[in-house]
């Protein structure tokens, strides 16, 4: 259900509470509040007598709490409200007011759906529904109607549809018990909302048009908007269109009363769509102009898309292949806000007829352009991610490779000079080197600063312990390194240690 309906539920008829009076002014202002159609002004009224609550008993300050919690869930302040019916639900408790109790638990369900907690709001109304089991007086018909409805709605949102209808029918059994009329015609939309689902159409026709007639009759104009909007729209499927088309103007003139633009918009959709199929093009294109403004000025998304969709139908009547094409990206630039619903694939879905095969040639390529470009974005957004996964795989696998190799190395070194201490007492600083004795052996001979360099690089001690004890920079004992490796035909101490052993 869209927001209007969970207002509609929420702010629900309040039984009278004033048995349990003790001050005629605090009393007063309890029964204007509840007459109250605007949130604020009750939340006032209440607010301006808060300081005669000490003075009531538990059960008037259990129905001030109630009624001051449905104000502030009237103005989605729903924290603000949920700590109000818990306070409810003490004092109503304490005086074990059952009434006032159900009623809390039914503000304490809805203001937990609006907060989309619904496993907690099935709790709450279920609780409500225990305090009602036996009791058989008006007033807990009345709740028990509300909070079995608020189950029913649970269960549709859940997608449980048959389940859904049957409490939605307990609730219409428990309403029309005490005549409500409100309340019948709720029940009987919600059962609508269920049969649609079930997919059976002609049962919601019946019960929408049997809630309609009470609405009429009790003259509950707002509601009327959204009933007027859904019997059009189910007579617009099954083709009475001259049927949908009362119901849509109607629906037109109380959207227009009411400032309810969105069904107002929809209604002119529907009806420029009634006037094309009986072949009235000129008030078609009204229509559609009027809907189009409406739903641009409110962003009304679905609606321009509606809107879009029957101009393009005009222009390829008219043969207006330009405007058709325009009115076609449009349609589809909007279709992609919402939620991108459908793929571009859909496009086969309307009815592409220009009158040369140019014109033809010019939507089929825009269509195959809009696909590719989608499909490219997708498969660039895959190699992408794929490249760079298999990047930072080989970055991580190098670093690793790199550490394995230096730790293999420092322990073929520190093999190499164990293996070295058992020869010479004083390990690898000890070996008799003979500069020109390596030289003899070597293509290009090794300097005397490099034959230095390469006896402390044998050795245990890092390039800078290097360069402390030869008195050369970290760089400078590098670029030694490298022609000391590239002389003796070595790529590392390791191996350099292992070439000397040999030559020695």
């Amino acid at each position: 259900m869209n927001v209007k309906h969970a207002i509609f539920i929420f702010c629900t008829a309040l039984t009278a509470f004033t048995s349990h009076a003790q001050s005629p002014a605090f009393i007063q202002a309890l029964n204007e509040a509840q007459s109250s159609e605007d949130p604020q002004q009750t939340i006032q009224k209440l607010r301006e007598v808060g300081s005669l609550l000490a003075e009531q008993s538990d059960s008037i300050k259990g129905v001030y709490y109630y009624q001051l919690g449905v104000g502030y869930g009237m103005t989605y302040e729903l924290e603000t409200a949920d700590s109000l019916f818990q306070l409810a639900l003490t004092f109503a408790g304490s005086a074990g007011d059952t009434l006032t109790q159900m009623g809390t638990y039914n503000g304490l369900g809805n203001v937990s759906r609006m907060s989309n907690q619904n496993d907690r709001a099935k709790e709450y109304f279920e609780s409500g529904l225990n305090l009602a089991a036996s009791v058989e007086r008006d007033g807990f018909y009345k709740w028990r109607s509300d909070l079995l409805g608020n189950l029913a709605g649970i269960y549709f949102d859940l997608k449980d549809y048959e389940t859904s209808l049957k409490y939605s029918q307990d609730a219409l059994g428990n309403s029309e018990e005490i005549q409500d009329s409100a309340n019948i015609a709720l029940n009987l939309i919600r059962m609508a909302y269920s049969y649609n689902a079930l997919k059976e159409t002609e049962e919601a026709y019946k019960a929408n048009l049997r809630a309609t007639s009470i609405l009429e009759a009790i003259g509950n104009r707002p509601m009327l908007i959204y009933q007027y909007y859904s019997l059009g729209n189910e007579l617009l499927n099954r083709q009475e269109l001259s049927q949908a088309r009362d119901y849509f103007n109607r629906c037109l003139q109380l959207s227009e009363e009411f400032d309810e633009r969105e069904t107002y918009a929809g209604s002119l959709s529907a009806l420029g769509r009634i006037a094309f199929e009986t072949g009235d093009l000129g008030l078609a294109q009204s229509y559609a102009d009027h809907a189009l403004k409406v739903a641009l000025e409110e962003s009304l998304l679905t609606h321009q898309e509606r809107a879009y969709q029957l101009l393009y139908d005009l222009a390829i009547n008219n043969k207006e292949s330009t405007n058709a094409l325009s009115y076609l990206q449009k349609y589809y630039a909007v279709k992609d806000s919402i939620q991108r619903r459908e793929t571009l694939a859909s496009i086969e879905e309307f009815k592409v007829k220009y009158e040369t095969a140019e014109k033809e040639r010019e939507i089929f390529a825009t269509r195959k352009e809009l696909e590719s470009k989608e499909r490219f974005q997708l498969f660039l957004v895959i190699i992408i991610g794929v490249i760079v996964l298999f990047s930072i795989v080989s970055i991580l696998l190098i670093i690793q490779r790199h550490r394995l190799k230096q730790k293999l190395l420092s322990q073929e070194m520190d093999n190499l000079r164990m293996q070295i201490n058992k020869v010479f007492t004083g390990g690898v600083e000890q070996l008799d080197l003979d500069r020109e004795h390596i030289n003899q052996k070597l293509y290009r001979p090794l300097s005397e600063r490099e034959f230095e360099v390469l006896k402390a690089a044998i050795s245990d001690k890092t390039n800078s312990e290097i360069a402390d004890s030869v008195y050369l920079s970290v760089n400078t004992v590098k670029y030694h390194l490298r022609n000391i490796y590239e002389k003796l035909g070595v790529s590392n101490r390791k191996e350099a240690l292992e070439k000397i052993l040999s030559k020695g």
